[in-house]
């Protein structure tokens, strides 16, 4: 782990990586005058979303520690964490500190949707690059200039889904439903939409602890798909399979990061998520290990990518010196991002949009994962196209 130092507005204390030898000289490759860079991190790490944000921030304080241990900078490195708790308002104004630090160059923010919609502003009219893995194909039409996805987006995970419910599981019929929140209605639409023909009903479930929806009911569909956020999901399964309906559920990426085990069907209750599972990855086996040493966990949903996006400003900041000014550091992360065209990552190729959306193939980069009650935890599947 990183010595800690405060920083300023930092709900948690803020990693700082030591930059001297136990003799007092500097380390090999690292310049004997004063220079420091700052990469921050900004996301809920204590309130409702944090099932989400702890893995995701995870992910980039791996990369950070690795990199200080490999002595890969001539700078000293700083990882700066501020703690949203959940809250865009929040999020808003530790993104203006970030982007007034003098030697901030990076921000691994955008945990959720909204967050990187209140903190791109500031961030980008700075030229600060700011990564995270928010869903909503909203974000990049916001125009923010240095910001890229850290993960493939909503749409990507639509496409996956729809594909793996008609080429997969074909069902003769399917039902759709939403938990009555916007994002709930927004993905249960899109779906839908998408399967056309194949949806013998559409029905809403405002109270996923009351009656369960009728119209699903009475038509017994094979497969039922269920969009929401948080709980909401799981709670909807499970009253249809109170009832007695014997679907397949298939859920959105919500359910794997903010899972109710209480909640959870025993049985036949599939995420959807366009997240990969290192540890069944070979290129994943040295990430996993490492990140098992760290947290005494396994990675979570969106750990690997984040690994992936810090290590790319990582090596963009190669070759940076004290001489080197806050706007030229800025500058040559963003263009890193620009320029990385199928850069290697854990989880899959980099390359963005003129936008910063990432660029996916939802059969590849779309991955399924399985309930099981026995062990009370997902298992990984394989991505969509594997299962055809």
């Amino acid at each position: 782990m990183l010595p800690r130092r405060a920083g300023a507005g930092a709900a948690l204390a803020v990693a700082a990586i030591a930059a001297v030898a136990c003799d007092g000289s500097p380390p090999v490759g690292r310049s004997s005058q004063e220079c420091t860079v700052v990469i921050g991190t900004l996301g809920d790490l204590s309130g409702p979303t944090a099932s989400r944000g702890i893995p995701i921030f995870r992910g980039v304080e791996l990369a950070v520690n690795e990199a200080d241990a490999e002595g890969r900078l001539e700078c000293d490195l700083e990882l700066q964490i501020e703690d949203t708790n959940g809250d865009p308002d929040l999020a808003r104004a530790r993104a203006r500190g970030l982007a007034r630090g003098r030697r901030v160059v990076a921000c691994m923010c955008g945990y959720t949707s909204d967050e990187a919609v209140a903190a791109g502003a500031p961030l980008s009219a700075a030229g600060v690059l700011t990564s995270g893995p928010a869903s909503s194909p909203a974000v990049a039409e916001l125009g923010f200039d240095s910001w890229f996805s850290a993960a493939p987006n909503r749409d990507v995970e639509t496409a996956g889904t729809v594909a793996y419910i008609r080429d997969v599981l074909s069902p003769q019929g399917v039902g759709v439903v939403d938990d009555g929140t916007t994002a709930g209605v927004d993905q249960a639409d899109a779906i839908a939409e998408d399967l056309g023909g194949l949806v013998a009903a559409r029905a809403q479930a405002v109270d996923p602890s009351g009656d369960a929806p009728g119209e699903i009911l009475g038509l017994s569909p094979e497969v039922v798909y269920v969009g929401g956020t948080g709980s909401g999901p799981a709670g909807i399964a499970s009253g249809l399979r109170r009832e007695g309906l014997e679907a397949v559920f298939v859920v959105n990426s919500e359910a794997l990061v903010s899972p109710a085990p209480g909640q959870i069907p025993d049985a036949g209750f599939l995420v959807v998520c366009p997240c990969v599972d290192a540890s069944v990855l070979p290129e994943g086996e040295a990430f996993t290990a490492a990140f098992r040493a760290a947290y005494d966990a396994p990675p979570g949903p969106y750990s690997a990518e984040m690994y992936d996006v810090t290590r790319l400003v990582i090596d963009a900041l190669e070759g940076a010196d004290a001489d080197t000014d806050i706007g030229s550091l800025r500058a040559m992360v963003v263009a890193a991002f620009e320029e990385a065209e199928g850069a290697a990552g854990i989880s899959g190729p980099l390359t963005w949009s003129n936008t910063g959306v990432m660029e996916a193939d939802p059969p590849r980069d779309v991955w399924v994962y399985e309930w099981r009650g026995s062990t009370g935890a997902f298992a990984p599947l394989a991505p969509v196209g594997q299962l055809r």
